[in-house]
């Protein structure tokens, strides 16, 4: 256990967030989308201020075919993202659903961001 510092005391919810991140991880290589959404459900509940957690719920959501929960996340990732979207993933995934004929209706996959 070379690298590791055995003396320092983890608080639970990082060494839960890093085993979450490990599982996500190992969905990914797996391309085992639904147990990703799952992981990235558990990873927005435990922390929910991380914003990246929500783009990537939003995208296995999306590839999975749940559409409405794809546009829940990128509808709150709005509410809290800053005036400058830099985050490459979710623009990707707004211009996706943009293009789907399901939302032409709803403003906010309208405007450009």
């Amino acid at each position: 256990n070379e690298g590791y510092d055995f003396t320092r005391v983890e608080d639970p919810r990082d060494l839960l967030a890093k085993y979450l991140q490990l599982i996500k991880t190992q969905c990914l290589r797996e391309r085992s989308l639904i147990h990703l959404y799952k992981i990235q459900s558990y990873l927005v509940h435990h922390q929910p201020f991380v914003l990246n957690h929500l783009v990537d719920r939003a995208r296995a959501a999306y590839v999975t075919g749940d559409i409405v929960k794809a546009a829940e996340d990128i509808g709150q990732y709005l509410t809290f993202h800053t005036d400058k979207m830099s985050n490459y993933r979710f623009l990707k995934l707004l211009k996706k659903l943009r293009q789907d004929k399901v939302f032409k209706n709803f403003s906010v996959f309208n405007d450009q961001p």
